[in-house]
């Protein structure tokens, strides 16, 4: 699935890459809602499952969109499953800093990185 503007899916290396586009800049509760099931239906059905998160477009989220990534990482888990979000700038690291998010999820400046950091199996969880 691929749109500039919404949600673009791609597998780079095996790896599913889900990028929120522009029309998610701000990610309110309305705009969460809508993005919840396309996001929960790619990261049930990618396999293997390893999910990477890119945010590259995004300067705003909130509590709801936290939730969205902790289903997100339930779809993955029962696999064995791995999450990496990307692309994080100024607040959005910082709410994932302060919530110590980073420390659940690999937090990479990049997709490239990101998906490296997923093949590679690392353990721990890099900001």
């Amino acid at each position: 699935m691929s749109d500039s503007s919404g949600l673009q899916v791609v597998v780079d290396r095996g790896v599913t890459v889900v990028t929120l586009g522009e029309k998610y800049e701000t990610l309110d509760e309305l705009k969460v809602e809508e993005l919840s099931e396309p996001l929960l239906a790619v990261a049930g059905e990618a396999t293997p499952p390893l999910l990477v998160v890119n945010l590259a477009h995004t300067r705003f989220f909130g509590s709801s969109f936290i939730a969205l990534l902790f289903r997100t990482r339930t779809r993955l888990t029962p696999r064995n499953g791995k999450m990496a979000v990307c692309g994080l700038q100024g607040y959005c690291i910082e709410v994932m800093e302060v919530a110590h998010l980073n420390q659940l999820w690999h937090i990479c400046p990049d997709s490239e990185e990101a998906v490296t950091v997923l093949l590679d199996g690392s353990e721990a969880a890099s900001s």
